[in-house]
């Protein structure tokens, strides 16, 4: 079983978080943020999960060989996912809804066994295949949270650690298929906020492959900044650089993807 923390500031240590005086409660948030946790995907995808008494989720990854890699189905299409978005669009009607969101390294880390890091090394072309396969379906999922109402999705890539994987397979397993999944957002009829973890998105600016804007926020509250951006986008807009947690901000920073790349 793999230990996942749960996605709140008090939980994320790191000069990415919130300050704690800084940092907006669930029960003061503007925000309903479903689901609670980062494995809704996963469990959706047939991992087993159950929250320990410490808060933390217990994780059992249904892949235990590269071959099973190769039958990942589509994410939009599993129940729980159907059943998570109809919840997000009858709760929308009543709350500003902040969706969380992992990204295709972390999400196939959740259903994969411990040697995954050993897969990337032996099987890479099967691990590259389903991270395709993976960032499809989060395109899909997400663009559909959107199109039901959900004004800001958050999303984080809490496993995939440069230091631990090293630069190249950062890049070829991690760093790209962020960068894909961004794509597809941007090239969807979808609008709205897509909140990108600066822990885990800020190499890609490093690489060049993601330029900042700064942006005077319409409002001193992060929050209610955010959502005024989410209900005037008309495309799907990438703000990062802060915590989706952070109380008040003199700026906003929005993130566009290299242009000279799409």
């Amino acid at each position: 079983m793999q230990p996942v923390s749960p996605h709140a500031p008090e939980h994320m240590a790191g000069p990415y978080c919130a300050a704690l005086e800084n940092a907006v409660s669930a029960e003061d948030s503007l925000f309903l943020t479903l689901p609670a946790d980062f494995v809704t995907e996963a469990r959706a995808l047939g991992a087993r999960a159950h929250v320990t008494a410490s808060g933390f989720c217990d994780v059992t990854p249904p892949f235990t060989s590269p071959e099973q890699l190769r039958d990942i189905p589509p994410l939009p299409e599993r129940p729980l996912i159907r059943e998570l978005l109809a919840e997000l669009e009858r709760r929308s009607a009543a709350r500003a809804i902040l969706l969380n969101v992992s990204a295709p390294y972390s999400l196939l880390a959740l259903l994969s066994s411990q040697k995954l890091p050993a897969w990337l090394l032996r099987q890479p072309e099967e691990v590259r295949a389903a991270l395709g396969a993976l960032t499809d379906g989060l395109a899909g999922y997400i663009a559909a949270a959107l199109d039901r109402g959900v004004k800001v999705v958050s999303l984080a890539d809490p496993q995939a650690q440069r230091g631990l994987l090293g630069e190249k397979r950062y890049r070829a397993f991690a760093a790209e298929f962020q960068l894909r999944l961004l794509e597809r957002l941007a090239e969807s009829p979808a609008h709205g906020v897509v909140h990108l973890c600066p822990y885990s998105f800020s190499p890609l600016e490093e690489y060049g492959l993601l330029e900042l804007s700064e942006l005077a926020p319409p409002d001193p509250s992060y929050e209610r900044a955010l959502l005024s951006t989410a209900e005037n986008a008309e495309t799907v807009i990438f703000i990062g650089h802060q915590c989706p947690h952070t109380k008040s901000a003199a700026r906003l920073y929005q993130l566009h993807l290299d242009k000279q790349r799409r």
